[in-house]
């Protein structure tokens, strides 16, 4: 008999070619090496976005049993993992690290589209700009180092600097390519001709964020812009459609909150993925890098004038971008809003 097989990839269904299936044994063992493979997915996610929730839950239980030795010896287990050094170039680690960059994009599943891919020279450093932050910037992992979907040699991904005080999650975040962001970490990575991803709009993005809008943070955002021109390294724009559906979120209403989120210097928000859980919604994303932007070397300090002009080239080609790409995306329906 003739029987239409259903590749499951990244939770979308397509409908594959006819294949002959002679024996039911190997209809059987072609179901369970895809059942194998949605395991790795899963598995594969809970590594990448499961530490959070995990390191609250393991705090709430610990303190709560303070008085047993268990308790204690957990709570002692998570603030030594918290502080213990980082072997980034671990073997092992680096497997790992692979292996999740690996699976994890096949849940949504996450494709990458260059507007120019031959416009870039790999052993030149960027910085790459990348939008929306969303409620995490799950598509940012197509930048990870262990993977080769970008044509640059050597790359790192700038993270907000409190990821590295949650245990576990710093060491894999660590052996994925990420650093944490900061002005001097930036610079080093520049000079030495290491390409630089991050999220200019960055947490506090998650204050202006729309459910039926893309709000992207950028008109006060020039350190990066500073950066690159006193680097001289090219600005490329990156935008990540789809990326806002993959959680549902809630965030309190007020002034308020905007006083408390200024405070923290991030925006606290509750969101949540499939059932309720950490795990985000499996729906398509769409990543795409555009052509990169020229930038004039110039030592410090920079006119004001000159960081004002890259900003507003560097806006107008995430708008471009955006208009170009957000039919594929699924966006054509959805206002681009920059605050």
């Amino acid at each position: 008999m003739t029987t239409q097989v259903v590749h499951l990839a990244g939770g979308q269904a397509s409908a594959g070619p006819p294949v002959q299936v002679r024996h039911a044994q190997h209809f059987l063992l072609m179901w369970a090496a895809e059942g194998w493979t949605r395991l790795k997915i899963f598995i594969a996610l809970a590594l990448w976005m499961g530490g959070f929730h995990a390191n609250l839950l393991i705090t709430i239980v610990a303190l709560f049993n303070l008085r047993s030795q268990w308790g204690l010896c957990l709570l002692l287990l998570q603030m030594t993992m918290a502080f213990l050094p980082i072997n980034e170039e671990s073997d092992w680690g680096k497997k790992l690290a692979k292996w999740i960059c690996t699976y994890a994009p096949m849940h949504f599943p996450m494709r990458v589209v260059f507007e120019d891919k031959d416009a870039f020279t790999p052993k030149r450093s960027y910085v790459v700009a990348v939008e929306p932050h969303s409620v995490l910037p799950l598509g940012i992992m197509e930048f990870a180092s262990v993977l080769d979907v970008m044509p640059f040699q050597d790359k790192r991904v700038l993270a907000s600097s409190a990821v590295y005080a949650v245990p576990f999650v710093r060491h894999i975040w660590s052996w994925m390519g990420m650093a944490p962001v900061g002005r001097r970490e930036f610079k080093r990575l520049l000079d030495q001709g290491t390409t630089c991803v991050l999220v200019p709009g960055g947490v506090s993005e998650c204050l202006y964020m729309e459910r039926d809008k893309e709000v992207v943070f950028l008109n006060k955002r020039r350190g990066f812009i500073r950066m690159a021109i006193a680097a001289g390294a090219p600005l490329v724009p990156v935008f990540i459609f789809g990326q806002r559906e993959t959680y549902h979120w809630w965030r309190p209403q007020g002034q308020w909150y905007e006083q408390l989120s200024k405070m923290l210097k991030f925006s606290p928000i509750v969101f949540w993925g499939i059932a309720g859980s950490p795990l985000p919604l499996p729906k398509p994303m769409l990543v795409a890098v555009g052509r990169p932007i020229a930038v004039e070397q110039s030592a410090e300090p920079i006119p004001d004038d000159v960081v004002v002009a890259k900003q507003s080239e560097f806006i107008a080609a995430m708008k471009d971008l955006h208009a170009k790409y957000k039919a594929e995306g699924g966006d054509e329906h959805v206002d681009f809003v920059v605050k």
